[in-house]
C-alpha cells in the first residue's frame, strides 16, 4: 500500500485539487460533490481526514495550518503523487518491514519528520515519523 499525505490551504482548494483524481485502482474520483448528501463526498476507502502536529514542545504540539487529507492507494500513482498538494508519498509495507527506503518523496526536511507527526495513524500505517 501506498500512503500520501495530502495538504491544501481549504476545503474547497482539496476538492478541487485532489478530490478530482481518479485514482489507477479506479471506482471514480476521490470527492464526488453528489454523495455529500449521503456522507461527506469523499471515499471512505482510500482517504481519511487527518492533522499534522509540531511536536517541538511535547507538552504542547501545536497543529500545523490547512486542510489534511491521507490517501492510500494500492500501488504508487505517480500522476497523484505529482500534485502540488502532496507533502508525502510512503510505501507502508517496506516501512512495517523496517525497510529505510519506504520514503517515496517528502516536503518535510528530515527535522520536521523528527517532530512532527499525523493524527491519527490510519489505516495501520505506522511510520516511524508517526511515533509520538
Amino acid at each position: 500500500m501506498i500512503d500520501y499525505l495530502m495538504q491544501t490551504g481549504t476545503m474547497n482548494a482539496m476538492q478541487n485539487g485532489p478530490g478530482k483524481y481518479v485514482p489507477l485502482a479506479g471506482g471514480g474520483s476521490l470527492y464526488n460533490s453528489a454523495n455529500v448528501g449521503v456522507g461527506d463526498g469523499w471515499r471512505k476507502d482510500l482517504t481519511f481526514w487527518c492533522q499534522v502536529y509540531d511536536n517541538t514542545n511535547p507538552a504542547s504540539p501545536k497543529p500545523l495550518n490547512g486542510i489534511f487529507l491521507w490517501a492510500s492507494l494500492p500501488a504508487h500513482d505517480p500522476v497523484f503523487g505529482n500534485l502540488t498538494a502532496c507533502d508525502i508519498i510512503a510505501d507502508r509495507d517496506k516501512a512495517l518491514a523496517g525497510d529505510p527506503t519506504y520514503l517515496i518523496f517528502s516536503t518535510y526536511t528530515t527535522a520536521q519528520r523528527a517532530v512532527y507527526s499525523i493524527i491519527p495513524v490510519v489505516a495501520g500505517a505506522h511510520y516511524p515519523f508517526q511515533s509520538r
